[in-house]
């Protein structure tokens, strides 16, 4: 029998289970600290008790402080504008052709960066800064240069760190995939497979391939020697050829870390629609295609379930991350686009002054989307990942709707933390009573 809570995983003989119980049950009674942290294995039933309930409260006490601190954002995110050269067949952003004008303003981007500077410096944090985006933020590469020597100048003037990220689908010149590898510590290209898939789901606007341009930007990256990490979206059409698009992704584009996600609610697309049948498939062929990256030695992972990490659903306002969208105003999801959707789906948590020199943070409404967002839903309250499960967000927000309990995405957040959790048991010392500690667990 195995029982875990965030950063301990203990298991027991199955006839010592009940004994095991007991002593949980007494030691949550009293709420009794540990006198000791026992090492790995070698342990008593009473020891394993002890610190796995001390886990838990510790656990609890991190969330309960995370959810009570004020939101000072130490990330700044930038949405350029929405305009894009691909047309892919999930976007979410509905994203416009390449000649249409809304911008983000560069006051707004540099009164949004001394704030986050501040913060950081007060937090004693390095800040980091993304160029995202409802579209490609590289379409207009001189205000993506502008934007990045404001940020460096503000981080540079408070004293603080930066590290830089770009988030790109690779079409682009070699010139340009250059100038990105020289001015970022970390290049995110979104690729999701062979030409056959890439065609598919992620073609030109002229309905041409964009392979070959990302390949090209990979390869360029590649030579400069800095970082790059892959998302690849799965398509249910996809589902089945994960271990193919592992390969590919592998031997052509060489990243450092894949991150894959099912796709996301792809505009009402029925097609990209995952039922909670296809929960199990996705995930078996998800670990085989885990395998095969584990040959080259890349990860292959999804954001889903992080049992290396405290969160919850991808709301910016729980990540401490600062969201600036078209329209100088932040946002606190990062599929708003714009002000106007901002507004629309009553998510606009600040905006630039009309002179661009300060930026305003709405406190009130943040308090008000933070306590919608603290609660655990009912129908995640007995779950061993609820603190480790983005709970079906984007498909289901958190703040207009519940969670479902046994969606497809809950299934595979659950199914996906089960099998990695069974995969560190595997490892540890056999015996009557054993405990293993996951020391990286990184509190939000």
């Amino acid at each position: 029998m195995l029982y875990y809570t965030p950063g301990c995983l203990a298991g027991v003989q199955t006839d010592s289970a009940s004994e095991l119980d007991g002593h949980l049950a007494l030691e949550s009674e009293h709420g009794r600290k540990p006198r000791f942290l026992p090492s790995d294995g070698g342990i008593t039933l009473t020891e394993a008790a002890q610190t796995l309930v001390q886990a838990a409260l510790t656990v609890e006490q991190a969330w309960e402080k995370h959810l009570s601190k004020p939101f000072t954002p130490v990330c700044l995110t930038l949405y350029p504008h929405n305009r894009c050269n691909l047309a892919c067949s999930y976007c979410f952003s509905g994203a416009s052709p390449a000649w249409q004008k809304e911008s983000l303003s560069l006051n707004a981007a540099h009164a949004a960066a001394q704030m986050v500077a501040k913060n950081c410096l007060l937090q004693n944090q390095p800040m980091t800064v993304v160029f995202h985006g409802g579209g490609e933020p590289t379409l207009d590469l001189v205000w993506v240069a502008h934007a990045l020597e404001i940020v460096e100048s503000t981080a540079s003037n408070n004293q603080v760190r930066l590290f830089k990220y770009i988030a790109t689908n690779g079409v682009m010149s070699e010139r340009k995939a250059r100038w990105l590898a020289e001015h970022f510590d970390l290049i995110g290209l979104s690729c999701d497979g062979p030409e056959e898939i890439q065609s598919i789901q992620r073609p030109l606007r002229n309905g041409q391939s964009s392979s070959a341009f990302v390949e090209r930007t990979a390869r360029v990256v590649r030579q400069s020697g800095k970082p790059l990490h892959v998302r690849v979206t799965v398509t249910p059409a996809a589902l089945h050829r994960q271990t193919e698009i592992a390969h590919y992704l592998c031997r052509e584009i060489q990243p450092q870390e894949i991150r894959v996600e099912p796709v996301y609610r792809a505009n009402g697309n029925q097609s990209y629609r995952f039922q909670p049948d296809n929960a199990y498939r996705f995930v078996e062929e998800f670990f085989k295609a885990r395998q095969v990256c584990r040959s080259y030695h890349i990860p292959w992972q999804t954001s889903g379930a992080r049992l290396n990490e405290l969160h919850d659903s991808y709301c910016q306002i729980h990540r401490s991350v600062l969201q600036l969208v078209p329209g100088d105003c932040a946002a606190t999801c990062y599929e708003v686009c714009d002000e106007s959707q901002a507004r629309q789906c009553d998510l606009l948590i600040g905006k630039s002054d009309h002179s661009g020199n300060e930026f305003q943070l709405n406190t009130g409404h943040i308090h008000r989307l933070r306590d919608k967002l603290a609660a655990i839903p009912v129908s995640c309250a007995d779950c061993f990942n609820r603190f480790h499960c983005t709970r079906a967000c984007p498909d289901h927000c958190a703040l207009t709707d519940n969670s479902p309990k046994g969606s497809f995405r809950c299934r595979v957040n659950l199914q996906i933390a089960e099998r990695l959790l069974r995969e560190q048991a595997s490892q540890a010392n056999s015996g009557e009573v054993w405990l293993l500690r996951i020391d990286q667990l990184h509190h939000p």
